[in-house]
C-alpha cells in the first residue's frame, strides 16, 4: 500500500489554512477541501478525476433537526454553513472542527448546543466522528455528518446507482422516490443503514460507499434528495439549473439521537471511494467487516434440500418426514408448531417426541420462531412499542428494548421443549415492522427513541447460545435482518429480488442461505439456488407436483455428483467471467484449487439458448448440466434447454 500523504496549505505556520481559508486531506485515493466554514466544498475521487462534490457554493458541513417548541415548528433544520464560524483544529490527518451555539432562522434566539466533529484520512477513506454537547432544554432529534452538497454525475449519457445489501435503485437519470410528495420537500430516497449494512453510489466505473466502521448502537438514515425536483415525470434534469435554482442530489447521513440534554457521542462513519463496479465498493465492506462467521455443524455445511410445512398436529410432523425422503429432502422447516395467548406460548403437545420420530428417518427439524410477537391481549399492552405520539405500532410487536418484555420473551421461549428437540430455529426478527425503528414509550427501560435493531439482536444472541447450549449440531438462523448477524447466526432465509442475489452471496460466500421457493416460479427459483449456492426450501408440498420433484432430485444429483468443484467454491466478482448469449443468469467461481467454475441458467421458459463464455485469461473448460452430468468438452458454445442449468469447470 502507498503510503499516505496529507497535503496542508496554509499561510502561517499555527494553523493549517490557504489564503482561500480552506483545509485539505489527501492521498493517492481522495481529495477532499473544507472551507473556513466547515463545508466539504470539495470531494474528488482521485483515481478516476471525478469530482463528487464540485461546486463550492454547495458545500455543506452538517445539520440538526431540533423542533422549536416557541414557534411549534417541528421540522426546525439548523443547518452547519449558517451557523458562526467554527474552530478548526488539526492533528496529523485529522481535522476537527468545533461550532458553538446553534440557531436557525425561525429561532429567536441561540440554543446552547456544542457540535464537534471531526473528519480523519484514514487507509479505508474518510473517517467521520462526532459529539453533540446539548445544555439547552430543546431535544436533538438527529445529526446529519456528513452532509454532501452534491453528488454530481459523473458521465450522464450512464446511469448512476445507489444500492445496499438489500436493493438497488436508480440515482441518474430516473432518480427512485419513495415517499409520497406529502411528506418530503423534494423527491427523496432513503436507506436504514442497520438493515442495508453500506450505502453505495456508483455507476460501472467508479463510486463511493459509507458504512459504519463498527456495529453501530444507532439508527442511521442515508438519504438522498433531488434539488429542485424531476423536470419530466420521474426523470432529472439534465442542465446545472431548473427554475433558477441549481439542481443537485444532496446525500447526507442522519444519525437518530434524540439527545435532550447532556453529552452524545456520533458512530464512527466511512466515506471510502474506488475505481470500479459495485462489486468492488462491496469489498470494501467485506475488507472492513473481518467478522467472525458462526462455525456451523458439518451437516449444515452440505449441499441441502428443505420442505416448508405447516402444522398444528405433532402427527403431521411425522407424515410429512416420511414423504420427505423419496422425494430428496434432508428437513423440514416447520411453522405453526406454538400458539400464543395472555400466558406465553405454548407447543402443541408431543411434538418433541415426533421430532425424535424424524431424526430416526434422517430428517432434520428446523422450527420457525418470533421472539417478539404476541397476540392481542390487555394484560401484554404494557410491552408494546409506542411512536412519538405515545400510540402503539402494532398491537402484535413487543418491544425488545425493554427489560420486562425482553425477558418474558426470552422465557417464555426458553421453557419450550420441542425447541431443544429441533435441529435450530429459524427466527422472523423484528424486521422493523410497520416502520417501528425505534420505542418511545417513557414506561420502558430504556431512553425516550431508542433504536430497536441492536436489542432485537441481542435476543437473537441469547437464545442462539441457549439453542448451542443443547448441542453442537445444533443451528440458529433468521431472516438476513442484518449482515452484523452472521457472527452467531449460521444462516439466514433469503428475502431479497433475484436481482440482489449476487450481492448477498458475494457480501457472504459462506454463510449457508434458504431460498423459498414457489411452485408458479420453481424451476426459476431452484436454477437460482443452483447458482448461488443456496439450499431450496420448497413453499409447498413437493409430492403434488411430480415434474418439480423430478427437477429437485435430478439437481441435486448434480450438485453432489460435483460437490467438490461447485459446493466448495469461492464467488467472484461477476466480470472475472462472462457467459454470452440471450436469457442468461451466471455466475463466477474458484473451486478448491483455484479454478474458475462458471454456473449458467437459462431463464427462457420456451427456447433453447447457446452460451460462450469468455474469461480474462485464456482458459479450457469441461461443460456439465443435469441432462449430460458426466460432462464433455466445451467448444466455442453450448446449448442449455429451457429452464435448465449448465457448469463450465476450467481445467
Amino acid at each position: 500500500m502507498k503510503k499516505l500523504t496529507a497535503i496542508i496549505l496554509f499561510s502561517w505556520a499555527s494553523f493549517p489554512t490557504s489564503a482561500q481559508g480552506t483545509t485539505v486531506l489527501e492521498n493517492d485515493n481522495l481529495r477532499a477541501e473544507f472551507n473556513k466554514q466547515g463545508a466539504l466544498i470539495r470531494l474528488t475521487n482521485r483515481a478516476t478525476g471525478w469530482e463528487i462534490v464540485k461546486r463550492k457554493s454547495l458545500g455543506q458541513s452538517f445539520e440538526l433537526l431540533m423542533p422549536w417548541p416557541e414557534n411549534d415548528i417541528r421540522f426546525n433544520v439548523i443547518e452547519g454553513v449558517k451557523q458562526k464560524a467554527p474552530t478548526i483544529e488539526r492533528k496529523a490527518n485529522e481535522i476537527i472542527f468545533t461550532w458553538k451555539g446553534m440557531r436557525s432562522p425561525s429561532m429567536k434566539s441561540e440554543a446552547d448546543v456544542t457540535f464537534k466533529g471531526s473528519v480523519s484520512l484514514t487507509p479505508e477513506g474518510l473517517e467521520y466522528k462526532g459529539v453533540v454537547i446539548n445544555k439547552s432544554p430543546y431535544p436533538i432529534e438527529y445529526v446529519s455528518w456528513p452532509c454532501l452538497g452534491e453528488v454530481s454525475i459523473p458521465d450522464k449519457s450512464r446511469p448512476l446507482y445507489h444500492a445496499t445489501r438489500q436493493d438497488t435503485r436508480e440515482l441518474f437519470p430516473h432518480f427512485f422516490s419513495q415517499h409520497g410528495y406529502w411528506g418530503v420537500d423534494y423527491p427523496t430516497s432513503t436507506y436504514p443503514l442497520t438493515e442495508g449494512a453500506f450505502v453505495l453510489v456508483n455507476n460501472a466505473d467508479q463510486g463511493f460507499v459509507a458504512y459504519e466502521k463498527n456495529q453501530g448502537q444507532r439508527l442511521l438514515i442515508a438519504s438522498f434528495e433531488l434539488i429542485p425536483g424531476f423536470e419530466l415525470r420521474n426523470t432529472n434534469p439534465y442542465g446545472d439549473e431548473m427554475d433558477g435554482q441549481r439542481v443537485r442530489i444532496q446525500f447526507k447521513v442522519n444519525q437518530v439521537i434524540y439527545n435532550s440534554q447532556g453529552e452524545t457521542a456520533l458512530e464512527p462513519l466511512v466515506l471510502s471511494l474506488y475505481k470500479g463496479n459495485l462489486f468492488t465498493g462491496i469489498d470494501k465492506i467485506k475488507n472492513r467487516d473481518k467478522l467472525p462467521a458462526a462455525v456451523s455443524p458439518s451437516w449444515f455445511s452440505e449441499p441441502l434440500v428443505w420442505q416448508k410445512i405447516n402444522i398444528d398436529k405433532a402427527s403431521q410432523l411425522i407424515e410429512h418426514a416420511k414423504e420427505s425422503a423419496p422425494l430428496g429432502i434432508d428437513g423440514l422447516q416447520v411453522r405453526g408448531w406454538y400458539s400464543k395467548d395472555k400466558d406465553g406460548v405454548h407447543e402443541i403437545s408431543g411434538l418433541a417426541e415426533a421430532i425424535g420420530k424424524c431424526h430416526e428417518m434422517n430428517i432434520r427439524v428446523v422450527l420457525e420462531t418470533n421472539w417478539t410477537s404476541i397476540e392481542d391481549h390487555p394484560e401484554e399492552e404494557k410491552y408494546l412499542m409506542l411512536d412519538p405520539f405515545g400510540l402503539p405500532y402494532t398491537a402484535s410487536v413487543i418491544c425488545p428494548i425493554d427489560d420486562a418484555a425482553r425477558n418474558k420473551a426470552l422465557q417464555d421461549w426458553g421453557k419450550l421443549q420441542a425447541f431443544y428437540a429441533a435441529d435450530g430455529f429459524i427466527n422472523n426478527d423484528n424486521n422493523h415492522q410497520n416502520k417501528s425503528y425505534l420505542c418511545f414509550s417513557k414506561k420502558h427501560s430504556h431512553s425516550f427513541g431508542a433504536p430497536v435493531a441492536n436489542a432485537a439482536l441481542l435476543m437473537d444472541k441469547i437464545m442462539t447460545e441457549k439453542m448451542k447450549s443443547f448441542g453442537k449440531d445444533k443451528i440458529a438462523m433468521g431472516y438476513g435482518f442484518t449482515h452484523q448477524q452472521n457472527v452467531w447466526y449460521n444462516g439466514y432465509q433469503i428475502a431479497v429480488p433475484p436481482s440482489q442475489f449476487y450481492k448477498h452471496r458475494f457480501l457472504s460466500p459462506g454463510a449457508p442461505v434458504f431460498l423459498p421457493v414457489d411452485a408458479k416460479e420453481a424451476r426459476k427459483n431452484i436454477n437460482d439456488a443452483f447458482l448461488f449456492q443456496f439450499n431450496p426450501a420448497y413453499d409447498f408440498r413437493l409430492k403434488d407436483y411430480p415434474n418439480i420433484a423430478s427437477y429437485s432430485k435430478k439437481v441435486r444429483s448434480f450438485m453432489q455428483r460435483h460437490k467438490p468443484q461447485i459446493w466448495r467454491g469461492v464467488i467472484q466478482k461477476p466480470d472475472e467471467a462472462s457467459a454470452l448469449g440471450d436469457n442468461l443468469s451466471y455466475s463466477v467461481w474458484l473451486d478448491e484449487k483455484k479454478k474458475k467454475v462458471v454456473r449458467v441458467a437459462n431463464v427462457s421458459e420456451e427456447n433453447e439458448c447457446a452460451v460462450t463464455i469468455k474469461t480474462t485469461a485464456p482458459a479450457v473448460f469441461i461443460v456439465a448440466s443435469p441432462e449430460n452430468p458426466e460432462g464433455q468438452p466445451y467448444r466455442e458454445s453450448f446449448t442449455i434447454k429451457p429452464l435448465s442449468i449448465a457448469v463450465f469447470f476450467e481445467q
